[in-house]
């Protein structure tokens, strides 16, 4: 878990920005928002586009809440049960001021230290971008995820800042791709890792799921989704 300390620093970055910006992209730290996109890279490979289907939806760390708005509104017909978990007491309150027309749960507390029931998906977007001073941010990359992994029923999926960036600024932290896939597969053989949308950001899909065949040593997820049929034989 976090030290005192860094939990002390990354709440004081993140109440600063806000104070200074508000309700923006900026108050959040993401200087050229793009929000959006960021969220559909995280939420696009669980298949959610299914009507009538019930998804519960842990954001960790989320700030004014838009990952639940967005999904309500790209997925209309499956009911998302969404769940917001912020540290940042100002934010936290924004974001019940911002979406009280929705059915959203949302906590003012520490994910690491709050006792949580089991959800079918856990985002986190974002959370890892600024540079711990007393640990290192790869080992607390990784029990976030253990955490997350721990409570999911389908999957996990984390976005960072990348080592490619060209510019690099000394408060934040740019995860090595090659790091986080390392930690991934500990939790999984089924991992999604996307470096395609953005030149200086990624993210890691982690899917519960990895059984697998022997015979045709393929994911059985995959072969579900992608309804694999004689077609395949055609070709050697």
């Amino acid at each position: 878990m976090w030290s005192k300390e860094d939990k002390q620093i990354n709440y004081d970055i993140f109440n600063k920005t806000y104070n200074e910006h508000g309700y923006s992209h900026d108050g959040l730290g993401w200087a050229k928002g793009k929000q959006a996109i960021r969220f559909d890279m995280l939420t696009e490979d669980f298949g959610l586009n299914t009507k009538g289907k019930d998804i519960s939806i842990l954001d960790i760390g989320c700030g004014f809440a838009q990952l639940g708005v967005f999904l309500k509104h790209k997925y209309k017909d499956t009911f998302i049960k969404y769940t917001g978990i912020e540290t940042v007491a100002s934010i936290y309150q924004e974001a019940v001021n911002q979406t009280q027309e929705y059915d959203f749960i949302l906590l003012n507390d520490d994910f690491f230290d709050t006792k949580l029931s089991n959800f079918d998906i856990c985002v986190a977007s974002g959370i890892f971008n600024a540079k711990l001073s007393t640990d290192d941010n790869y080992n607390q990359i990784e029990q976030s995820m253990q955490k997350a992994f721990n409570l999911c029923n389908i999957g996990i999926a984390y976005d960072f800042l990348s080592d490619t960036a060209s510019i690099q600024h000394e408060i934040n932290h740019y995860a090595s791709a090659s790091e986080i896939l390392k930690i991934s597969q500990k939790l999984s053989k089924n991992v999604l890792l996307k470096h395609n949308y953005m030149p200086f950001e990624f993210s890691v899909i982690i899917f519960k799921d990895d059984s697998f065949k022997r015979e045709t040593t393929l994911f059985q997820k995959y072969e579900r989704e992608k309804n694999i049929t004689d077609i395949y034989s055609i070709v050697l």
